[in-house]
């Protein structure tokens, strides 16, 4: 019995604030709703995909989108190219590039 009351004077002797939520934590009265509200507040949102950036005829592709050439154009229903052209996709467009500095000779749309 001796333990209990050792415990029980323990307990008694802690200030309330220990046991008090942290700074900034929602109380017990607002419910699990306004927990979650709280929470999706505070989570950043995700980035969305953006649509890839479309280039005319005569503007030089960045080398990041050059990336993605196609291997058999004929697949594509796309025209061969010329030795020293090439073609690449960028999102669902093709653009028929020249492969020393990329500039734009055609774009196909399906």
């Amino acid at each position: 019995m001796l333990h209990k009351t050792t415990l029980m004077l323990s307990l008694c002797l802690i200030p309330a604030a220990t046991f008090a939520a942290p700074a900034g934590a929602p109380s017990r009265s607002e419910g699990a709703g306004a927990q979650i509200l709280a929470q999706q507040q505070r989570t950043p949102a995700t980035p969305r995909a953006s649509t890839p950036r479309t280039f005319a005829r005569g503007e030089v592709l960045p080398e990041a989108y050059r990336a993605k050439p196609v291997k058999n154009p004929y697949h594509q229903g796309l025209t061969p190219p010329k030795r020293t052209q090439q073609w690449v996709q960028v999102g669902r467009s093709f653009y028929l590039i020249d492969r020393a500095n990329g500039e734009v000779a055609d774009r196909v749309d399906p």
